[in-house]
């Protein structure tokens, strides 16, 4: 069994669970950067994010 500590994620960590079965962005860190998210993704890249500020 694992102590608390160590099954405890910092602050941004992202972690993913695909029904099909796909691990390419199943773990990674995201933050803020002005006004978009990013989220860099282990072992495969980054991903950015920006709300979209059109009122309709």
């Amino acid at each position: 069994m694992q102590r608390n500590d160590e099954r405890r994620r910092r602050d941004g960590d992202v972690r993913l669970t695909c029904t099909d079965g796909d691990t390419t962005r199943t773990k990674g860190t995201a933050r803020l950067n002005g006004a978009k998210l990013e989220v860099s993704w282990d072992g495969f890249g980054k991903d950015e994010f920006s709300r979209n500020t059109t009122r309709g």
